[in-house]
């Protein structure tokens, strides 16, 4: 009953084992989907954080809102990802500055021509003012939008390491029931072993008193057929012993028999014969006596 008992048990204990793998397994399957999430987001955080990606943003930005006049100091290109990507504008105030000799005093080209030339200069001047305004107002705005995505993916990250942190722990403590469970499962064998070796010595002794049953049973039987024998050959011989003294006693009885009818018969013929005598009947009933 109890290595049923033992038994029962360790098929439960088995169930049991076979179960919490089977969960443990699908804790480790979950914990790696969730490191390779995190480590595709941090792939993606990292190409969108990148300086090539940024800057081709702001420069189709500012290709969208920059005027037509603008757009001519830029040509779009092609990267090696397959994004559009712009060249870097032209920074330069125009040409150089003319020749400002003055060879004659009714010269009415040269200053003109300086004049113009510096207005041209101011005005080349506040453009790019302008625009280099519009990139900073631009790269601020690509810049916060990047620092917002990037506190949200850092969020995204930290809950990530605590569902992380959560599973580990989990798995750790389905670990720590396995070994518990297996050791279990060992005490139970050892116990096992120990039952199924007493088993076997009992059923040993079993053996060995059932066949000393049988032969003691055998032994009793020959004794017994053996005081069956003894107790025959004695009734036999106690049998011819009395049969002997009885037809001894009998042919004892019968000559005393014989004796006493002889007397008796002598006693009557005496008395027949001589009835008068006084001695004879003393003798008479001597021989009575």
């Amino acid at each position: 009953m109890a290595q049923q008992v033992e038994v029962a048990r360790s098929e439960d204990f088995k169930v049991d084992t076979e179960s919490i793998k089977r969960k443990a397994m699908e804790a480790k399957v979950k914990a790696e989907e969730e490191r390779r999430k995190q480590h595709t987001a941090m792939k993606q955080l990292n190409k969108e954080a990148s300086g090539h990606r940024l800057y081709g943003r702001t420069r189709r930005t500012h290709s969208q809102t920059t005027t037509d006049s603008e757009s001519t100091c830029t040509t779009p290109t092609s990267t090696d990802d397959g994004e559009s990507d712009w060249e870097s504008p032209d920074y330069s105030l125009g040409q150089p500055f003319p020749n400002l000799e003055v060879m004659d005093y009714a010269d009415n080209e040269t200053v003109p021509g300086l004049i113009s030339m510096l207005e041209h200069r101011i005005g080349r001047m506040n453009a790019i003012k302008k625009r280099v305004s519009r990139y900073g107002e631009i790269f601020r705005s690509n810049l916060s939008s990047c620092t917002q995505h990037e506190q949200s993916v850092q969020q995204q990250l930290k809950d990530c390491e605590a569902d992380l942190a959560n599973k580990t722990k989990e798995l750790n403590k389905l670990d720590r029931q396995v070994k518990k469970l297996e050791s279990k499962n060992q005490v139970l064998t050892r116990t096992t072993q120990v039952f199924e070796k007493e088993k076997k010595q009992l059923q040993d002794q079993l053996s060995d008193a059932e066949a000393m049953l049988k032969s003691s049973q055998s032994d009793s039987r020959r004794l017994e057929m053996k005081m069956k024998g003894a107790v025959a050959n004695t009734k036999a011989h106690v049998e011819k012993e009395c049969e002997k003294r009885v037809r001894t006693v009998q042919t004892e009885m019968q000559e005393k028999m014989w004796v006493k009818d002889e007397r008796l018969r002598q006693l009557k013929n005496i008395i027949s014969t001589g009835g008068g005598r006084e001695g004879r009947p003393t003798a008479a009933r001597r021989c009575q006596t």
